[in-house]
């Protein structure tokens, strides 16, 4: 998915599962994999088969969307989706990973809270960051 303020680049290796680039084609956020405990288990999510499902599409307001879908390359009957958001005019990107599983997995707490990491990356290339949190 492209605007004219960046470029998302779903890449699926193992330290980057998705890429920001900025319109300057100089700059780039990688953002690692999800990290999830299912079923008393650290699992990283490693994916395989990773594909779009389908072409990007406009919602009535404007904004792009794409699905994109992998398997864990160490558990087949878990999947991993991920739903990019962007508007043409805006630098924000909004996404939302799912988790399917065929087999019933279940998100555990085995040390009594939520063992998950949304996403992992460096910002030292840009020289000033701002973090907003979004409710």
């Amino acid at each position: 998915m492209e605007t004219k303020l960046l470029k998302i680049e779903v890449i699926g290796a193992d330290d980057c599962l998705w890429r920001c680039r900025l319109a300057d084609r100089r700059r780039a956020v990688n953002v690692a994999p999800p990290v999830f405990e299912m079923n008393g288990r650290r699992r990283v999510a490693r994916l395989v088969g990773l594909a779009a499902v389908g072409p990007a599409s406009r919602l009535a307001h404007g904004v792009f969307e794409q699905m994109w879908r992998g398997r864990f390359a160490d558990a087949p009957d878990l999947e991993l989706e991920m739903l990019f958001r962007v508007a043409p005019d805006n630098p924000v990107i909004r996404f939302q990973y799912r988790l399917v599983s065929s087999a019933g997995a279940c998100l555990t707490k085995r040390y009594g809270s939520d063992a998950l990491e949304h996403f992992r990356l460096s910002l030292a290339a840009f020289g000033e960051c701002r973090e907003v949190h979004l409710s």
